[in-house]
């Protein structure tokens, strides 16, 4: 859990510092998804930081959760 933490910070920091958060697909927010606005055709990379690094962060908090 703490390497991934610093792994994605380290890459969040990197990204920080791109003209855009798409890779590959095309480079437009219109036609997202409701709410979120992620990309429909694929190359977006918030996808991939939501589900990686906030899920490292609900885990740990269901656990606690479920605990007591």
């Amino acid at each position: 859990m703490i390497l991934g933490g610093v792994l994605g910070g380290i890459t969040g920091i990197w990204m920080g510092g791109q003209p855009g958060h798409w890779v590959g697909g095309i480079a437009s927010d219109a036609g997202g998804l409701p709410i979120v606005g992620w990309a429909r055709d694929g190359g977006d990379l918030r996808v991939a930081h939501f589900f990686g690094l906030h899920l490292m962060q609900a885990l740990p908090l269901l656990a606690l959760l479920l605990w007591g």
